[in-house]
């Protein structure tokens, strides 16, 4: 018999879940009588997105506005960030290694801002407005991928399309955490 859920399933229910003591309770019962690892995964994003869809429809003028926020802080930062970039790779061979490092940290840098602003200023939803904030930014992404991978030697083209889809990753990451971490404390009590 186990005693508690996963690590990261747990945090995340507590701090993106519903608040609803009786569907957690349920998680973890089901959990500790055998359920796999898969299934409480699969309960956690089920209830984590209509906890989601609940406070975006709930809350409609408060999640637009945090939108329109994180869409022109992100957006101003990724043009200064961009251009930075350029300024940088004409005094410095950014090619290689070290070039998608420095890229890698400065975008996962800038929406780790946007996340934290997000969740300041959206409190308490900010976590649920930075996974709309998220999914928002997916159609880009895979534009972005799509651009540069066509202009991408034939020969390096899938690392740069896993390269693109990691940044989403990155980018997900970093607006969450940054919401979860401006809105404080979880909205209910530990599960583990």
């Amino acid at each position: 018999m186990r005693a508690r859920l996963p690590f990261l399933a747990a945090f995340l229910l507590e701090r993106l879940g519903p608040v609803d003591e009786e569907l957690i309770g349920d998680v973890v019962e089901e959990y500790q009588s055998g359920r796999s690892r898969l299934w409480v995964w699969y309960q956690v994003f089920v209830a984590i997105s209509l906890n989601v869809a609940r406070t975006l429809w709930g809350h409609r003028r408060r999640a637009a506005g945090g939108l329109v926020l994180a869409w022109l802080v992100g957006g101003s930062q990724e043009y200064w960030f961009a251009r930075s970039i350029e300024w940088v790779s004409s005094h410095a061979d950014l090619s290689g290694p070290a070039g998608f490092l420095f890229l890698s940290v400065g975008i996962g840098f800038s929406n780790l801002v946007v996340g934290y602003l997000i969740g300041r200023v959206c409190r308490p939803f900010g976590p649920q407005i930075a996974i709309a904030y998220v999914v928002s930014v997916v159609p880009f992404a895979v534009i972005s991928a799509v651009y540069t991978a066509a202009g991408a030697p034939d020969a390096l083209r899938g690392w740069v399309v896993l390269w693109t889809l990691g940044q989403l990753c990155i980018v997900g990451a970093a607006a969450i955490i940054g919401a979860i971490v401006a809105t404080g404390l979880p909205h209910q009590r530990p599960l583990r």
